[in-house]
Order: C-alpha cells, then sequence, then structure tokens
C-alpha cells in the first residue's frame, strides 16, 4: 500500500495526498471551531488533495488529560 500511495503521489507532482487535522478541545462544540481552519485550506490546497478535519471534545479539564492519557480513570 505504501508502494502504490508513493506511486500516485509522485506521479501526481506531489498533489494528490490526504492531508488530516485534528482539533482537541475541552470546550462546548462549536462550528466555528473548524470554519476559519477549512477556509484557509481551502484557499492553499489543489485538487486533487484532500483535507479532512476533525475537532474532538474531551469532557475532562485539559490539566487532566496528562493523566488519562496515561491510563488513569476521571
Amino acid at each position: 500500500m505504501y508502494q502504490e500511495a508513493v506511486t500516485h503521489y509522485l506521479a501526481s507532482g506531489g498533489k494528490l495526498m490526504v492531508l488530516f487535522g485534528v482539533l482537541i478541545r475541552d470546550t462546548a462544540p462549536t462550528d466555528k471551531d473548524l470554519q476559519s481552519r477549512s477556509a484557509a485550506l481551502a484557499r492553499s490546497i489543489d485538487a486533487p488533495t484532500t483535507a479532512v478535519l476533525q475537532a474532538w471534545y474531551l469532557p475532562e479539564p485539559i490539566d487532566r488529560w496528562p493523566r488519562l492519557a496515561m491510563g488513569a480513570s476521571p
């Protein structure tokens, strides 16, 4: 799969790729979180490049994330 992906990428002149972005927040969800980022990407990337943006909202305060990442219970 890697070799096939590299072949397609090189044949496209470095444009055939998928960009992934993840925004992790500890606030209430809002559509505005990704609107400006997606608008900026839309102006700066050309087809056939694809951008996939996701926002993940965690129900824990940000200062608890290191402990949660280490496997501590909430």
